[in-house]
């Protein structure tokens, strides 16, 4: 009895070592398993942390390049409104302040647009397709192309006819000056013309007198004798070699009567006797009145008239 009772308290001991071996060690498996699990919950969110501190990042670097995106197509509208205004520039043409505004601006415009192509690029490159945004600034930016080139072909074509205008303007500004010169030149013939014709027509009607005793005519080279037989019969003729300086000038049609104031009168010079008439006052013949001038100088333009009695007092015909 007493060597049953001490096996039976051998088993007990040894199953109650047993379980406690159990026991410790599923203590321990359950204990490090925790451990590895909120060492990976631990992990994990250094990670989600990590990633939401980077994706924080570039979605301050997209957010940074959306709004240079703005600010570009800002100025770039800016600059084409610059370019619209210039477009209606009536003093456009090569080399002109608004044609040179107009080329300044469209390179100002090309460059934004480089700037936001480059721009586009990398967002798409690190956010993808997901934003519309990019979509719309592409669709902007081509839109924006487009203009471009019809800016610069508008500013091609007004340059070249602004060009052609300057051309024409420069090519009758020359031709105006031709014209003037040439003008100048007629007018200046013409005024020699004139002139010519005025002392043609002066010469034309300027004709010459003189009024005095044969004996004075006669001392002054006017008038002399001749034919006859030693001065018997001769004739008063007038002087082959005539003392102009002797004559007094006049305008065939503006003066019309000759100053006599002398007893008696005698025309020695060659005029037709019905183109005149003798205006005799008392006891004297006044004026040589000529009614028909182009028949009076038609054979000579000097008149010797020769007076006898008293002599000719040239002061008192002016008179």
């Amino acid at each position: 009895m007493e060597t049953r009772g001490k096996s039976a308290n051998s088993v007990i001991g040894k199953a109650a070592i047993l379980f406690f071996a159990a026991t410790t060690c599923a203590a321990a498996y359950f204990g490090f398993e925790r451990h590895d699990r909120v060492q990976r919950l631990e992990n994990d969110l250094t990670e989600m942390n990590v990633k939401l501190g980077y994706n924080a990042l570039e979605a301050q670097k997209a957010e940074e390049a959306f709004a240079a995106i703005e600010r570009n197509l800002s100025a770039i509208r800016q600059s084409e409104g610059y370019v619209l205004m210039n477009l209606k520039d009536e003093s456009l043409h090569e080399g002109s302040v608004s044609e040179s505004r107009i080329q300044a601006e469209i390179q100002t415009i090309e460059a934004l647009i480089a700037d936001n192509r480059i721009l586009i690029s990398q967002l798409k490159d690190e956010i993808g397709a997901r934003d519309s945004r990019l979509t719309e600034y592409r669709q902007s930016i081509s839109s924006l192309q487009e203009r471009i080139t019809g800016y610069k072909a508008k500013t091609q074509e007004l340059t070249a006819q602004a060009e052609a205008l300057r051309k024409d303007l420069v090519s009758t500004q020359y031709e105006n000056q031709l014209i003037t010169k040439e003008l100048a030149h007629k007018e200046m013939v013409v005024n020699r013309q004139n002139q010519q014709l005025n002392a043609k027509d002066k010469a034309l009607r300027t004709a010459y007198y003189a009024v005095g005793s044969f004996k004075e005519l006669k001392e002054e080279n006017v008038v002399r004798k001749e034919g006859g037989f030693l001065g018997i019969a001769a004739a008063k003729a007038v002087h082959h070699d005539l003392n102009r300086d002797r004559f007094t000038r006049l305008d065939i049609l503006e003066q019309t009567t000759i100053p006599v104031f002398s007893p008696k009168a005698e025309i020695v010079s060659a005029h037709d006797p019905s183109s005149y008439e003798l205006v005799e006052g008392k006891n004297e013949v006044r004026w040589i009145k000529i009614n028909d001038p182009a028949l009076f100088w038609e054979n000579t333009k000097y008149l010797v008239v020769v007076t006898k009695g008293d002599q000719f007092r040239e002061t008192t015909a002016l008179r």
